[in-house]
């Protein structure tokens, strides 16, 4: 059988060893960046699609050096603003509630086919959008957007679920962090596509956001059904030395046990998770929504332009948040702090140097550059949370990560929802000049207080009802209190 293994592994790849953890980690990769194109994808076709109305600029902050007052945005549909909103909501509204049914199916039937049938799901719906939006009208658009958002709930808990279950200590900061930055990278690349779909009409032009990130999906899927795996024990090409290197000893179950919803809901670490997460999502979906507005009604800058500049801060935080995961990933293996204490440093840092860059923004005044790099680094920053919050769940429980992340994730998408109504809301009520103060000031404070939260009340280290009764041994999991007592106990040393 180990001989048949190490030849599976070697013709795998067809050079050396095959490490087949990281087909998991370039295929979960692709999952969350096609994710996160079908999340954004409307959002940057709405430019294209609707007839925009001159509006007059209220308490006009900066100057417009062109002096333009035409209205962008010859679209074929005449939908008002409010639909609009409707329409851009209709993606939260579907993923409000499944990120908790996604992560109980993951414990119950495996993440594998719950993250994949999800994705997939999720771009057989977006590939129906344009036809929704020519034929049924906004109402049939915003019944395909939610349904978007409800099959895009299975991936987050899904993918921390397999984390759990494929990764060492040593590299799980590293390989999160990989993982997570597709993100950013479905971010950056409809950012950057959509600009090229609208304007030279490839595949009808806004239509061609839709009809590429959902095709991307079902690709993906393809690949995802034929390569990966449920655990490392399952997989046919693993080598014995990769299998000892994962799982480290005699393997547990082969499904998580029966999750301990009643202890997980007496958990102050994990309220202290859940605060900390819809903090992070408060300010970055502001962030996300505002800064192309802030480039484009405050500081006047050209459409494409906006977009380039627009992906640069994603950019950093995919340049940031690697290394410094590498780097924590190496100091947990060498011990020179506890787990607890590495994860409340890199979180801190992604949470406190972003509240300063923010807050600065606008008193800035109309320079573009250096508030261009306050934006850069106020992101680049906040991609140490992946070797903070973001890897905690694990941390707190291997088996039970992907439960932790569907809670989480629920609370954290009421921050979603409410840091863009909070900003339009400000935006509608105040000048220019005082309403941009009052956001990025208010979006400073909550980052401290998510980043206050944590240090004080958040908790890297395995919980007691992290593990489930039966379990044997946990993927990559570290002993607890009671297994360390069992280990010295003088009927264990004199076995």
């Amino acid at each position: 059988m180990e001989a048949n293994r190490k030849k599976r592994a070697y013709s795998c790849c067809g050079i050396g060893d095959c490490q087949v953890r990281y087909i998991l980690s370039i295929l979960a990769f692709w999952s969350l960046l096609n994710l996160y194109m079908l999340r954004v994808n409307l959002s940057i076709a709405l430019v294209d699609m609707v007839q925009t109305p001159k509006q007059a600029t209220k308490g006009e902050l900066c100057p417009n050096p062109k002096n333009s007052t035409q209205a962008e945005g010859g679209g074929q549909f005449n939908w008002s603003a409010a639909m609009q909103g409707h329409l851009l909501s209709a993606f939260f509204y579907g993923y409000l509630f499944t990120p908790l049914l996604a992560g109980a199916m993951a414990s119950v039937y495996g993440a594998l086919w719950v993250l994949g049938l999800g994705v997939l799901s999720a771009g057989i719906f977006t590939l129906l959008a344009p036809i929704a939006a020519q034929y049924g009208g906004p109402w049939a658009l915003f019944a395909v957007r939610v349904g978007v958002g409800m099959v895009s709930g299975m991936g987050f808990p899904s993918v921390h679920a397999l984390i759990g279950k494929w990764y060492p200590v040593s590299e799980r900061s590293f390989q999160t962090t990989l993982i997570y930055n597709g993100v950013q990278a479905g971010t950056i690349a409809i950012l950057v596509s959509s600009g090229f779909f609208i304007k030279s009409k490839f595949l009808g032009g806004w239509p061609a956001s839709f009809y590429v990130s959902g095709l991307s999906s079902c690709i993906w899927f393809v690949f995802w059904a034929a390569l990966v795996y449920e655990s490392p024990d399952h997989h046919p090409w693993i080598g014995e030395e990769e299998l000892e290197t994962i799982t480290v000893g005699e393997v547990g179950p082969k499904k998580s046990g029966k999750v301990p919803f009643r202890e997980i809901a007496k958990s102050v670490p994990f309220y202290a998770l859940c605060y900390t997460h819809f903090a992070n999502n408060f300010v970055s979906y502001i962030q996300f929504t505002y800064v192309p507005t802030y480039f484009k009604q405050v500081l006047h800058l050209d459409i494409i332009v906006n977009g380039a500049l627009s992906a640069l801060p994603h950019l950093a935080f995919m340049l940031f948040s690697s290394p410094s995961a590498y780097l924590v990933d190496r100091m947990r293996s060498a011990e020179v702090l506890p787990i607890n204490t590495l994860r409340k440093v890199a979180n801190s840092m992604a949470f406190f140097v972003p509240a300063l860059c923010l807050a600065a923004v606008p008193f800035i005044g109309c320079h573009a550059w250096p508030i261009i790099v306050l934006f850069t680094c106020s992101m680049g920053f906040n991609g140490l949370k992946l070797s903070g919050f973001e890897v905690t769940h694990i941390d707190m429980s291997p088996e039970f990560a992907g439960i932790l992340m569907a809670g989480t994730n629920t609370v954290a998408n009421l921050g979603g929802m409410g840091g863009p109504s909070f900003a339009g809301s400000i935006l509608e009520a105040y000048t220019s000049d005082m309403s941009w103060k009052i956001i990025f000031v208010t979006t400073a404070l909550v980052y401290v207080s998510g980043g206050i939260v944590f240090i004080v009340f958040g908790s890297a280290d395995l919980q007691p009802w992290g593990i489930s009764p039966g379990t044997t041994q946990v993927y990559n999991a570290s002993p607890t209190p009671e297994t360390i007592k069992k280990e010295e106990s003088p009927e264990k040393k004199s076995e």
